[in-house]
């Protein structure tokens, strides 16, 4: 196999929400730069979208009135596919609270000059906040190195499959062309779901009592789901 064969075959790295909190708490919530850096972070962790994505917004592209929740516009996206992707409200929150003090622009994570953010500045600000904040993930020979945005994307994309979204929606979430893309995901699903039943029964892993309620419907499908076969 080669190495890049193998490269393809890595299940994708995510992140828990505990350590998104840390993550997000690194940006000043008071000053404008802090309250973009925020913002952006919960583009991808909270809508799942690419770092091309979130420095190609337009202020017009993020509907936050009108009838439904808010949405976010993803333009010619990868592929130059179109998505609307609904914003989970501590992403809306952070995004206004940028929209109150952003300059004039065309892009919505602008620089403080008006000028379009580059998805270099994007990485390395990614990298930084992680470094700071202790969120890392495994890199070859076990070691470890700060997340990079497209952990964010992952970590949204097993999220949703976690809260009961089907692969359908998570593929249209994602913008992926086609389903196997997206079919990735369901192997780290299935691997913590084998986790969850295995502690479950044996008592190997504690749970969050805010988990309890989620695992223990996943464990109850799960049983309903083998004796139905």
């Amino acid at each position: 196999m080669s190495q890049q064969q193998a490269k393809r075959k890595r299940l994708p790295q995510t992140i828990s929400a505990t350590e998104f909190e840390r993550l997000i708490e690194v940006p000043s919530a008071t000053s404008a730069t802090g309250k973009r850096n925020r913002a952006m972070l919960w583009a991808m962790y909270g809508c799942g979208l690419r770092v091309g994505e979130v420095v190609g917004l337009s202020a017009r592209d993020v509907k936050r009135t009108g009838k439904g929740a808010p949405s976010v516009h993803v333009r010619n996206g990868k592929g130059g596919r179109d998505r609307v992707v609904p914003i989970p409200s501590p992403a809306f929150d952070a995004v206004e609270s940028w929209v109150a003090v952003r300059p004039k622009s065309r892009w919505l994570f602008s620089a403080l000059n008006g000028h379009q953010l580059s998805t270099r500045y994007v990485h390395a600000m990614v990298t930084r906040a992680a470094d700071l904040a202790g969120v890392y993930k495994v890199a070859d020979g076990n070691g470890e190195r700060p997340i990079s945005p497209h952990v964010l994307r992952h970590s949204f994309a097993t999220r949703l499959l976690e809260r009961g979204a089907d692969i359908e929606q998570v593929r249209r979430a994602l913008g992926h062309s086609s389903l196997s893309t997206t079919q990735i995901y369901l192997h780290v699903t299935d691997a913590r779901l084998g986790e969850t039943i295995r502690g479950a029964f044996e008592g190997e892993i504690q749970f969050d009592a805010t988990d309890e309620d989620l695992l223990r419907r996943i464990v109850r499908e799960e049983l309903q789901r083998m004796g139905a076969g």
